[in-house]
Protein backbone atom coordinates (compact mmCIF):
# COMPACT_ATOMS: atom_id res chain seq x y z
CA UNK A 1 0.00 0.00 0.00
CA UNK A 2 1.68 3.36 -1.11
CA UNK A 3 2.40 6.14 1.70
CA UNK A 4 -0.75 7.90 0.16
CA UNK A 5 -2.81 5.33 1.37
CA UNK A 6 -1.63 4.47 4.89
CA UNK A 7 -2.70 8.59 5.79
CA UNK A 8 -5.77 8.11 8.43
CA UNK A 9 -8.77 10.39 9.42
CA UNK A 10 -9.46 10.14 12.93
CA UNK A 11 -13.54 9.45 13.65
CA UNK A 12 -13.54 11.20 17.25
CA UNK A 13 -16.37 10.80 19.84
CA UNK A 14 -16.71 12.55 23.00
CA UNK A 15 -17.66 10.58 26.33
CA UNK A 16 -17.69 11.21 29.98
CA UNK A 17 -13.64 11.32 30.66
CA UNK A 18 -12.21 11.47 27.69
CA UNK A 19 -12.91 9.99 23.99
CA UNK A 20 -13.00 7.49 21.44
CA UNK A 21 -12.13 7.31 17.87
CA UNK A 22 -10.80 5.40 15.37
CA UNK A 23 -8.52 5.54 12.05
CA UNK A 24 -9.27 5.34 8.72
CA UNK A 25 -7.26 4.45 5.57
CA UNK A 26 -7.99 7.19 2.92
CA UNK A 27 -8.37 6.38 -0.50
CA UNK A 28 -5.52 8.35 -2.88
CA UNK A 29 -8.12 10.83 -4.11
CA UNK A 30 -9.14 11.69 -0.72
CA UNK A 31 -5.05 11.65 0.73
CA UNK A 32 -4.02 14.19 -2.11
CA UNK A 33 -7.16 16.90 -1.74
CA UNK A 34 -6.49 19.31 1.15
CA UNK A 35 -9.65 20.56 1.10
CA UNK A 36 -10.93 17.29 2.25
CA UNK A 37 -8.58 16.39 4.87
CA UNK A 38 -9.47 20.39 6.39
CA UNK A 39 -13.32 19.73 6.83
CA UNK A 40 -13.19 16.32 7.53
CA UNK A 41 -10.30 16.40 10.20
CA UNK A 42 -12.81 15.12 13.11
CA UNK A 43 -16.37 15.00 11.78
CA UNK A 44 -17.35 14.05 8.65
CA UNK A 45 -19.19 11.98 5.90
CA UNK A 46 -17.64 9.74 3.77
CA UNK A 47 -20.29 7.53 3.12
CA UNK A 48 -20.04 3.65 4.43
CA UNK A 49 -16.00 2.49 5.52
CA UNK A 50 -15.72 -1.03 5.34
CA UNK A 51 -14.20 -2.57 8.01
CA UNK A 52 -10.74 -3.32 5.69
CA UNK A 53 -10.43 0.59 6.09
CA UNK A 54 -10.27 0.80 9.20
CA UNK A 55 -6.73 -0.60 10.59
CA UNK A 56 -7.35 0.61 14.26
CA UNK A 57 -9.20 2.21 17.01
CA UNK A 58 -8.96 3.61 20.48
CA UNK A 59 -11.70 2.64 23.14
CA UNK A 60 -11.83 5.25 26.20
CA UNK A 61 -13.44 2.70 28.47
CA UNK A 62 -10.71 -0.37 27.55
CA UNK A 63 -8.29 2.41 27.72
CA UNK A 64 -6.21 1.25 25.20
CA UNK A 65 -5.81 1.20 21.18
CA UNK A 66 -7.00 -2.04 19.68
CA UNK A 67 -5.35 -2.98 16.54
CA UNK A 68 -8.20 -4.06 14.42
CA UNK A 69 -11.71 -2.60 13.41
CA UNK A 70 -14.60 -2.07 15.85
CA UNK A 71 -18.14 -3.68 15.27
CA UNK A 72 -20.04 -2.16 12.43
CA UNK A 73 -23.47 -2.18 12.51
CA UNK A 74 -25.80 -0.49 9.86
CA UNK A 75 -29.76 0.72 11.11
CA UNK A 76 -31.85 1.55 8.30
CA UNK A 77 -35.13 3.18 9.29
CA UNK A 78 -38.54 4.76 7.16
CA UNK A 79 -38.65 8.37 7.81
CA UNK A 80 -42.28 10.34 6.69
CA UNK A 81 -41.97 10.66 2.88
CA UNK A 82 -40.45 7.61 1.74
CA UNK A 83 -37.05 9.09 3.07
CA UNK A 84 -34.44 6.73 4.75
CA UNK A 85 -32.12 7.17 7.70
CA UNK A 86 -29.17 5.10 7.33
CA UNK A 87 -27.00 4.74 10.80
CA UNK A 88 -23.57 3.21 11.10
CA UNK A 89 -23.00 2.52 14.71
CA UNK A 90 -19.28 1.58 15.77
CA UNK A 91 -18.66 -0.32 18.77
CA UNK A 92 -15.84 -1.94 20.88
CA UNK A 93 -15.11 -5.82 19.81
CA UNK A 94 -13.76 -5.81 23.33
CA UNK A 95 -16.55 -4.21 25.66
CA UNK A 96 -19.48 -3.29 23.86
CA UNK A 97 -18.78 0.67 23.82
CA UNK A 98 -20.46 2.66 21.36
CA UNK A 99 -17.21 4.22 19.56
CA UNK A 100 -19.02 6.48 17.52
CA UNK A 101 -21.71 6.78 14.62
CA UNK A 102 -22.32 8.87 11.67
CA UNK A 103 -25.53 9.62 9.09
CA UNK A 104 -24.54 8.50 5.77
CA UNK A 105 -26.72 9.92 2.49
CA UNK A 106 -27.42 6.00 1.27
CA UNK A 107 -27.54 2.24 1.96
CA UNK A 108 -26.79 0.84 -1.66
CA UNK A 109 -23.90 -1.14 -2.10
CA UNK A 110 -23.77 -2.28 1.99
CA UNK A 111 -22.99 -5.65 2.50
CA UNK A 112 -26.09 -7.24 4.16
CA UNK A 113 -24.00 -8.70 6.73
CA UNK A 114 -23.10 -5.46 8.24
CA UNK A 115 -27.10 -3.92 8.32
CA UNK A 116 -28.47 -5.22 11.64
CA UNK A 117 -31.91 -4.23 11.03
CA UNK A 118 -33.74 -2.48 7.73
CA UNK A 119 -37.03 -1.51 8.82
CA UNK A 120 -37.82 -1.28 4.54
CA UNK A 121 -36.56 -4.76 3.94
CA UNK A 122 -34.87 -3.47 0.47
CA UNK A 123 -31.55 -3.51 1.35
CA UNK A 124 -31.00 -6.95 3.63
CA UNK A 125 -33.97 -9.37 2.89
CA UNK A 126 -36.12 -10.24 5.81
CA UNK A 127 -36.35 -13.92 6.18
CA UNK A 128 -39.67 -16.09 7.44
CA UNK A 129 -37.81 -15.70 10.91
CA UNK A 130 -37.46 -12.20 10.99
CA UNK A 131 -41.44 -11.96 9.91
CA UNK A 132 -41.74 -14.40 13.05
CA UNK A 133 -40.09 -12.50 15.30
CA UNK A 134 -42.27 -9.83 14.56
CA UNK A 135 -45.70 -11.39 14.94
CA UNK A 136 -44.42 -12.50 18.66
CA UNK A 137 -43.18 -9.33 19.60
CA UNK A 138 -46.72 -7.47 18.44
CA UNK A 139 -48.34 -9.86 20.58
CA UNK A 140 -45.83 -9.85 23.30
CA UNK A 141 -46.55 -5.88 23.68
CA UNK A 142 -50.12 -7.16 23.00
CA UNK A 143 -50.38 -8.84 26.11
CA UNK A 144 -48.48 -6.44 28.00
CA UNK A 145 -51.23 -3.70 26.57
CA UNK A 146 -48.29 -1.57 24.64
CA UNK A 147 -48.40 -0.81 21.35
CA UNK A 148 -48.21 -3.29 18.94
CA UNK A 149 -48.93 -1.56 15.47
CA UNK A 150 -45.47 -1.21 14.56
CA UNK A 151 -44.58 -4.52 15.33
CA UNK A 152 -47.56 -6.13 13.27
CA UNK A 153 -47.51 -3.95 10.28
CA UNK A 154 -43.87 -4.42 9.94
CA UNK A 155 -44.77 -8.42 10.11
CA UNK A 156 -46.41 -7.60 7.12
CA UNK A 157 -44.55 -5.27 5.13
CA UNK A 158 -41.73 -7.82 5.43
CA UNK A 159 -44.39 -11.05 4.64
CA UNK A 160 -45.50 -9.20 1.49
CA UNK A 161 -41.70 -8.97 0.39
CA UNK A 162 -41.24 -12.94 0.97
CA UNK A 163 -44.76 -13.99 -0.11
CA UNK A 164 -45.09 -14.76 3.62
CA UNK A 165 -48.52 -14.30 4.59
CA UNK A 166 -50.04 -14.17 8.46
CA UNK A 167 -53.50 -15.28 8.76
CA UNK A 168 -56.11 -12.40 9.24
CA UNK A 169 -57.15 -14.82 12.03
CA UNK A 170 -53.65 -14.10 13.64
CA UNK A 171 -53.61 -10.23 13.29
CA UNK A 172 -57.79 -10.30 14.82
CA UNK A 173 -56.02 -12.25 17.40
CA UNK A 174 -53.63 -9.74 18.58
CA UNK A 175 -55.76 -7.10 18.50
CA UNK A 176 -58.36 -8.87 20.59
CA UNK A 177 -55.57 -9.66 23.27
CA UNK A 178 -54.52 -5.80 23.15
CA UNK A 179 -57.83 -4.93 24.20
CA UNK A 180 -58.20 -7.15 26.55
CA UNK A 181 -55.08 -6.05 27.99
CA UNK A 182 -55.84 -2.75 27.58
CA UNK A 183 -59.23 -2.97 29.57
CA UNK A 184 -57.84 -4.71 32.00
CA UNK A 185 -54.88 -2.51 33.08
CA UNK A 186 -58.08 0.45 32.71
CA UNK A 187 -59.44 -1.16 35.35
CA UNK A 188 -56.45 -2.28 37.72
CA UNK A 189 -55.41 1.61 37.50
CA UNK A 190 -58.76 3.03 37.94
CA UNK A 191 -57.86 3.40 42.07
CA UNK A 192 -54.65 5.32 41.50
CA UNK A 193 -55.70 7.27 38.53
CA UNK A 194 -58.41 8.98 40.82
CA UNK A 195 -56.13 9.87 43.32
CA UNK A 196 -53.53 11.09 41.00
CA UNK A 197 -56.40 13.55 39.42
CA UNK A 198 -57.39 14.50 43.36
CA UNK A 199 -53.98 15.56 43.94
CA UNK A 200 -54.05 17.54 40.34
CA UNK A 201 -57.47 18.99 40.84
CA UNK A 202 -56.10 22.95 40.58
CA UNK A 203 -55.85 21.06 36.77
CA UNK A 204 -59.64 21.53 36.68
CA UNK A 205 -59.19 25.05 35.20
CA UNK A 206 -59.58 26.40 31.66
CA UNK A 207 -59.77 30.37 32.66
CA UNK A 208 -56.61 31.50 31.02
CA UNK A 209 -54.87 35.23 31.42
CA UNK A 210 -54.51 35.83 27.71
CA UNK A 211 -56.31 34.51 24.63
CA UNK A 212 -54.08 31.50 23.30
CA UNK A 213 -52.41 30.65 26.44
CA UNK A 214 -52.13 27.29 27.60
CA UNK A 215 -54.75 25.93 29.97
CA UNK A 216 -54.15 24.46 33.70
CA UNK A 217 -56.34 21.29 32.31
CA UNK A 218 -54.18 21.29 29.42
CA UNK A 219 -50.83 22.58 31.00
CA UNK A 220 -50.75 19.91 34.38
CA UNK A 221 -51.95 16.40 32.29
CA UNK A 222 -55.06 17.19 33.31
CA UNK A 223 -56.61 16.48 29.87
CA UNK A 224 -55.02 12.95 29.65
CA UNK A 225 -55.70 11.81 32.87
CA UNK A 226 -59.69 12.69 32.61
CA UNK A 227 -59.31 10.84 28.69
CA UNK A 228 -58.18 7.79 30.22
CA UNK A 229 -61.05 8.16 33.50
CA UNK A 230 -63.96 8.66 31.07
CA UNK A 231 -62.55 5.86 28.67
CA UNK A 232 -62.23 3.62 31.76
CA UNK A 233 -65.71 4.39 33.40
CA UNK A 234 -67.37 3.85 29.29
CA UNK A 235 -65.44 0.47 28.67
CA UNK A 236 -64.98 -1.57 32.36
CA UNK A 237 -67.30 -2.41 35.03
CA UNK A 238 -67.00 -0.37 38.46
CA UNK A 239 -65.43 -1.99 41.04
CA UNK A 240 -68.14 -1.98 44.64
CA UNK A 241 -66.53 0.52 46.17
CA UNK A 242 -68.37 3.46 47.80
CA UNK A 243 -65.49 5.62 48.70
CA UNK A 244 -64.06 5.38 45.14
CA UNK A 245 -67.06 6.06 43.30
CA UNK A 246 -68.07 9.18 45.63
CA UNK A 247 -64.57 10.10 44.39
CA UNK A 248 -65.27 9.58 41.01
CA UNK A 249 -68.64 11.61 41.25
CA UNK A 250 -66.81 14.61 42.84
CA UNK A 251 -64.31 14.64 39.92
CA UNK A 252 -67.30 14.56 36.82
CA UNK A 253 -68.55 17.58 38.92
CA UNK A 254 -65.20 19.04 38.79
CA UNK A 255 -65.03 18.74 35.03
CA UNK A 256 -68.48 20.06 34.65
CA UNK A 257 -67.94 23.37 37.33
CA UNK A 258 -64.81 24.06 35.39
CA UNK A 259 -66.78 24.66 31.92
CA UNK A 260 -69.39 26.78 33.79
CA UNK A 261 -66.33 28.94 35.48
CA UNK A 262 -65.12 29.15 32.15
CA UNK A 263 -68.80 30.36 30.92
CA UNK A 264 -69.11 32.73 33.66
CA UNK A 265 -65.53 34.22 32.76
CA UNK A 266 -66.81 34.92 29.10
CA UNK A 267 -70.25 36.52 30.29
CA UNK A 268 -67.99 38.76 32.21
CA UNK A 269 -65.94 39.80 29.34
CA UNK A 270 -69.26 40.22 27.48
CA UNK A 271 -70.56 42.25 29.34
CA UNK A 272 -67.31 44.71 29.73
CA UNK A 273 -67.18 44.34 25.92
CA UNK A 274 -71.07 45.23 25.47
CA UNK A 275 -70.45 48.61 28.09
CA UNK A 276 -67.00 49.83 25.75
CA UNK A 277 -69.20 49.36 22.38
CA UNK A 278 -72.22 51.32 24.47
CA UNK A 279 -69.63 54.59 25.31
CA UNK A 280 -68.39 54.91 21.91
CA UNK A 281 -71.78 54.17 20.38
CA UNK A 282 -72.51 57.17 22.73
CA UNK A 283 -69.37 58.83 21.85
CA UNK A 284 -69.65 58.30 17.75
CA UNK A 285 -73.41 60.21 18.40
CA UNK A 286 -72.06 62.85 20.55
CA UNK A 287 -69.52 63.37 17.73
CA UNK A 288 -71.99 63.29 14.78
CA UNK A 289 -74.19 66.45 16.74
CA UNK A 290 -70.87 68.66 16.61
CA UNK A 291 -70.57 68.10 13.24
CA UNK A 292 -74.29 69.09 12.39
CA UNK A 293 -73.82 71.65 15.14
CA UNK A 294 -70.59 73.00 13.27
CA UNK A 295 -72.21 72.70 9.63
CA UNK A 296 -75.47 74.73 10.71
CA UNK A 297 -72.77 77.38 12.16
CA UNK A 298 -69.98 77.69 9.00
CA UNK A 299 -70.34 79.33 5.75
CA UNK A 300 -69.22 76.12 3.33
CA UNK A 301 -70.59 75.05 0.06
CA UNK A 302 -72.09 72.03 -0.48
CA UNK A 303 -69.25 70.78 -2.86
CA UNK A 304 -67.00 72.59 0.27
CA UNK A 305 -68.76 70.16 2.81
CA UNK A 306 -68.47 67.15 0.38
CA UNK A 307 -64.93 67.65 0.17
CA UNK A 308 -64.28 67.96 3.77
CA UNK A 309 -66.24 64.87 4.92
CA UNK A 310 -63.20 62.54 4.83
CA UNK A 311 -61.13 61.60 8.01
CA UNK A 312 -57.35 62.99 8.10
CA UNK A 313 -55.57 60.60 6.98
CA UNK A 314 -53.54 57.70 9.12
CA UNK A 315 -49.76 58.47 7.96
CA UNK A 316 -47.75 59.74 10.59
CA UNK A 317 -45.16 60.94 7.86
Amino acid sequence: MSKLRERVLRGYRESEGGFSYFNVLLTNKQARDPGFLENNSTQWDIGFIHPKRIPSYYCNKCGEDIDKPPKIEVVISQMAGDQLSTAVVYTCTECKEFINHVHIKSPKGINPKFIRFDETGDYKIPTTEDVETRVEMALKHATEAKSYRDDLELALRWGKKISHKIPMSRIKGIMRTYWSSHLRELEEGLPGLVEEIKKHSYGFNTVTSEPGETTAFEGTGMYEMFERLEETLLHTELPDDVGLNQDILRILVSYKTMFQRSVANYEEHKRQIDECIAAEENNVAEAENKIVRFLNKAKLTESHKNEAMEPLPWDYD
